[in-house]
């Protein structure tokens, strides 16, 4: 039986009932019966963001899909179908909400228009508010009139003794239904020697194919379903004109953070605006007290005089390209290969992707304490990248062979120029700003905190020092005379 769900999680105390999930299926597949389904509920702590459950078919369900042809999409008279024995249903934690819901569902439909290759589920049905059902063939929605409230059978401790009598169905969540893909997550022994080295490669090769067939975009953002001719929010800007009959899709601000109050339209821009964003959080958040005054006035400083003089922004508004954002062992699955291996079957949880700037899919990794990917490792995925052209220039200018990866003192200095160098920066004082893993429920007492909140202070000092002492040179000298003058005024 299920563990309890930590209340840190967002997803504590989201649940759906075996019978709210078929109700859910029935009403998204009509030809599908309650009778026909086999409900598996994914154990907590194997799903952080989402309640997940797998709905197995004792037959296996014909879905028509989506066909494009330019600015025009056709589903309900398409000949094309797929086949599916197994589902997905995800439901939204707490914090996300419609955003999330709508970001996956929007991501997986563009995937399966522009890069048919990548195995990727297929986008079923969706619910932005848990009321509104919508599926491709039927977008505007239509009410979900199952039954409230159907008890679900007691979450169980792991000593068998039940936490509550009975747990109710969640109301409002949004929720997403896809096909499951075949596989399982990759296991970290199975990226050791030349096996590790080819499942780095096939990986590429699907990352290669998003970021040269999808569309690149003019702002930074995740994604929305919206109707045609709809009248965009203030920060929106339209990506795509027909992902299915009377919609298309919209870049429009971030799901982590508040929205902003125009578009995205450059790397510095973005960057700004997420810092900006954690200096907030950083004032808002109580926790935070012990560094709260030091941290702010450090990066406030860094934000308005040398972010806007670094050199990764000397060439101004560039195309934002589609990112995964999550790229994690976790989200790539694999399957036996025939010979003693095994080969990716599927990349999977699409809920955070978006358009961001060319280098933050991968600055993201290398700033990245938990090295879910041996660095040497990402040292062949990266290559693969490079011979396939889908790498930025200031990256692929310097991917040194995997045998003399990991002996810098920084891993991120090991890749790159120095444009690339600031990205991984920028990102790594944003994050350690306002440290997202530092909450109440994690239960630390004032010395932990006090510890946790020092170290992310430190990571904050070195990375601003190391960007402070990236201006060009001739900039500090005009800030240092700016100085002096002010001083003696």
């Amino acid at each position: 039986m299920d563990r309890a769900t930590p209340r840190s999680n967002p997803n504590y105390d989201v649940y759906f009932s075996d019978e709210k999930i078929k109700t859910v299926v029935e009403r998204c597949l009509p030809f599908v019966e309650g009778d026909q389904m086999i409900i598996e509920h994914l154990p907590s702590g194997k799903s952080f963001n989402n309640r997940i459950y797998f709905v197995n078919l004792t037959e296996p369900v014909r879905v028509l899909r989506p066909e494009w042809n330019g600015n025009e999409v056709e589903v309900t008279k398409t000949a094309t179908q797929i086949q599916s024995s197994t589902l997905v249903l995800k439901i939204a934690g707490h914090p996300f909400g419609r955003n999330k819901v709508q970001n996956e569902a929007a991501g997986l439909l563009l995937l399966e228009k522009y890069c048919p290759s990548i195995p990727a589920p297929k986008l079923l049905a969706w619910s932005d508010d848990g009321k509104k059902v919508r599926t491709p063939q039927y977008p505007r929605g239509f009410r979900d009139t199952q039954p409230k409230n159907i008890p679900v059978l007691a979450i169980q401790a792991e000593d068998g003794v039940p936490i509550e009598d009975v747990r109710k169905d969640t109301e409002g969540q949004g929720w997403i239904l896809m096909t499951r893909e075949p596989g399982r997550p990759i296991n970290p022994d199975e990226l050791s020697g030349s096996a590790g080295d080819e499942l780095m490669r096939q990986i590429a090769v699907h990352v290669a194919t998003w970021r040269k067939n999808l569309p690149p975009a003019k702002a930074v953002g995740n994604l929305r379903i919206v109707r045609s001719n709809s009248t965009p929010q203030p920060a929106a800007v339209r990506y795509d004109k027909a992902i299915l009959p009377g919609y298309e899709v919209h870049i429009d601000g971030l799901i982590t953070n508040n929205p902003p109050l125009s578009p995205l339209t450059s790397s510095e821009k973005y960057h700004t605006f997420v810092l900006k964003n954690s200096l907030k959080r950083l004032k808002d958040g109580k926790l935070y007290a012990h560094t709260s005054d030091e941290v702010h006035e450090l990066v406030k400083r860094m934000v308005d005089n040398s972010l806007p003089k670094l050199p990764i922004f000397r060439d101004g508004v560039e195309p934002m390209i589609f990112t995964h954002d999550d790229l994690s062992t976790r989200n790539v699955l694999v399957l036996p290969d025939g010979s003693g291996g095994v080969k990716v079957s599927a990349i999977i949880d699409y809920e955070f992707a978006g358009f961001f700037p060319k280098e933050v899919e991968f600055a993201n990794t290398l700033q990245n304490d938990q090295e879910e990917w041996p660095i040497k490792k990402y040292a062949v995925f990266l290559s693969e990248l490079k011979d396939r052209e889908a790498l930025p220039d200031a990256l692929a200018q310097k991917i040194p062979p995997p045998s003399s990866v990991g002996n810098a003192g920084d891993k991120c200095f090991e890749f790159g120029t120095g444009e690339f160098h600031q990205a991984v920066l920028l990102l790594r004082t944003t994050i350690n700003t306002a440290p997202w893993w530092i909450t109440e429920e994690k239960g630390f007492n004032e010395e932990q905190l006090q510890e946790e909140m020092e170290a992310a202070k430190a990571r904050v000092e070195k990375a601003v020092g190391w960007l402070e002492e990236m201006v060009p040179a001739e900039e500090r000298e005009k800030r240092t005379r700016r100085r002096t003058s002010s001083s003696r005024g």
